[in-house]
């Protein structure tokens, strides 16, 4: 089970929403903002891919080669 913590001003929006009805609980104030991040985050991907479909369809690609990997590497770690 995790533990967590939060800034005062979070804590007390968290307790307000709860108070308002809006949820029956703190913990399910939590699990409503995770299930919202990853629906997020699976939307965005959708977008990317949606994205570069398109640029293969319309020929705006570029073939992948070895030193395109070798500097995508080093500008990760920089």
């Amino acid at each position: 089970m995790l533990k967590v913590s939060f800034a005062e001003i979070d804590e007390a929006y968290i307790r307000s929403k709860v108070k308002a009805g809006y949820y029956n609980s703190v913990t399910e104030v939590i699990r409503d903002a995770v299930r919202r991040l990853r629906e997020n985050e699976r939307q965005q991907l959708h977008h990317a891919l949606a994205i570069g479909e398109q640029a293969i369809q319309e020929g705006r690609t570029q073939p992948f080669t070895p030193a395109m990997l070798n500097a995508a590497d080093r500008k990760s770690t920089r």
